[in-house]
């Protein structure tokens, strides 16, 4: 029968619930959760597998077939990330994360666009610089808004203009 998996599971049953308990993504818990249900021999099939696991067959072959070749090591390896790469450098962030600890600060993102520009020639729209800040960095610009004079303690002879006023 095809269905049924000729593989031994070298683990044991503590150590496969330690690891489901340790997984941070959701795909690598349904591997080491296979793999459990395997040893603890609840399914008898690939099918039954599939359906418990909720993959497809060809993704639990593909999971026995890895775990074959290299044990858990190579089950759990997270795959290479793709895609376009930063626009600013680790160096540059950390730089900028200076800067904007300094007191001084920057007055907008308009000063830190034209910084990035400047000091580490690079031009990189506002909307992006905005993200790194506010989301990456976790940061805020340290500028003052103003506020309305009567709220202020201080300004008690402004506040009895404006009510002589009034």
């Amino acid at each position: 029968m095809s269905g049924v998996p000729k593989i031994e599971v070298r683990e044991s049953i503590e150590e496969l619930k330690l690891l489901m308990k340790q997984q941070k993504t959701g795909l690598g818990y349904a591997k080491v959760q296979s793999l459990y249900l395997l040893k603890i021999r609840v399914v008898e099939n690939i099918n039954y597998l599939a359906v418990i696991i909720g993959r497809g067959e060809s993704t639990i072959h593909r999971w026995l077939q890895l775990y074959k070749k290299g044990g858990l090591s190579l089950l759990l390896e997270e795959p290479p990330k793709t895609g376009r790469p930063k626009k600013i450098d680790i160096e540059t962030v950390a730089q900028l994360q200076r800067e904007l600890s300094d007191p001084q600060g920057f007055i907008s993102y308009r000063e830190i666009q034209l910084w990035l520009l400047t000091c580490q020639d690079l031009k990189i729209n506002y909307s992006t610089i905005y993200k790194i800040v506010r989301y990456e960095l976790q940061s805020k610009l340290k500028t003052p808004r103003p506020s309305f004079f009567l709220t202020n303690p201080l300004s008690v002879q402004q506040r009895h203009i404006f009510v002589s006023l009034n």
